[in-house]
């Protein structure tokens, strides 16, 4: 299909706000992810805002919009506005989470890193993002994270707090459902979901919203959304710490800027780190060994917590005695494997 200047090849997005194509342009011979905005009761200048918003940005770590037009579709009533991009061809942060739903802890802080700095130069500028979510996280080429997507995008000239025009429910904050206010310590809060999802599953947060939205609700306004039973025993406490200041119920008690929230993270010293391996099976890579579990039941509701070490370099594996616990409660399991992650990552 050709739209002005641009063949559409493939749609590779959409939701509520139309849809995005990898298109060609016509003029330059080059791909560029094309956004076709519908009407949805919107005027053309509130559509047109994130393509002005996007335009003016230029960070490493933040997407540049290129272009944007209106097209007529249909009756003279009915406008399409579009907006040109970059086309990352990596996707979303989501196509780098392993087998088991997460990323790797070394690959989730270069994550954090890179899209920190990209909220530090919005924040330096008075935007704030209002819709940070592993989605709108891109990879680049050169595996740089890149923060996209200014459909909700305030601006803040003074750096005092607004009221968003629009918000991402499953990461609301506490004072937004309150107060309905945004500012900088929101975004950071939202970047906290964020990690939380990318260390811990990428399915978790969203899935407690879709199943009940009121429990979530109250979840938010208590600063329960994230609990420390709901981490997984592979994410080390120093990441937890990281996360826990950064989505606090009162705003006062976070992070203050993206640049206190980078400087803790850059602080972070990794002995090793966690993913997945092709079977499926948590591993920790740590000292030139893998390291994997296998938990088997025994007697009296009793458990074995067996862990393998396999050399990197040889691929022999034998057992690590040192972390095997022989007849353990089931309750006593993950806190066996937290000890183990503490002393591998």
């Amino acid at each position: 299909m050709l739209m002005i200047k641009y063949i559409l090849i493939k749609k590779i997005g959409g939701g509520n706000f139309g849809e995005v194509w990898l298109a060609n342009d016509v003029s330059l011979r080059a791909e560029c992810a094309l956004k076709l905005l519908s009407q949805n009761d919107t005027s053309i200048d509130e559509r047109l805002l994130e393509a002005q918003i996007g335009n003016r940005l230029k960070h490493n770590n933040v997407v540049n919009i290129k272009y944007a037009d209106i097209v007529q579709s249909g009756d003279s009533t009915n406008s399409i506005v579009m907006i040109a991009m970059p086309y990352f061809k990596n996707g979303s942060v989501v196509s780098r989470v392993n087998s088991c739903n997460f990323l790797p802890t070394n690959v989730g802080i270069k994550c954090l890193i890179d899209v920190l700095r990209g909220l530090e130069y919005l924040h330096e500028n008075g935007y704030y993002h209002c819709d940070i979510k592993p989605s709108n996280i891109l990879v680049g080429d050169n595996e740089e994270y890149i923060l996209s997507d200014y459909g909700i995008t305030c601006y803040s000239p003074t750096h005092s707090a607004v009221q968003p025009r629009q918000f991402y429910l499953p990461h609301t904050s506490p004072e937004t459902i309150s107060s309905n206010i945004y500012d900088v310590r929101t975004d950071i809060y939202q970047l906290g979901l964020t990690a939380f999802r990318l260390f811990n599953g990428i399915s978790e947060i969203k899935s407690d919203f879709l199943s009940n939205r009121d429990c979530f609700k109250n979840a938010v306004l208590n600063g329960k959304v994230v609990t420390d039973s709901k981490y997984q025993s592979f994410v080390p406490k120093k990441i937890r710490r990281i996360i826990s200041k950064s989505i606090a119920l009162n705003p006062d008690d976070r992070y203050q800027s993206a640049l206190e929230m980078r400087r803790a993270l850059e602080q972070i010293v990794l002995k090793g780190y966690c993913s997945s391996n092709a079977n499926g099976d948590i591993v920790y890579i740590s000292r030139n060994k893998e390291y994997r579990f296998e938990v088997i039941p025994c007697a009296n509701k009793l458990f074995n917590l067996i862990v393998y070490q396999k050399s990197v370099n040889s691929g022999k594996e034998t057992k690590a005695h040192k972390y095997c616990q022989n007849g353990i409660k089931k309750s006593e399991i993950k806190k066996y494997i937290q000890k183990i992650t503490e002393d591998l990552i």
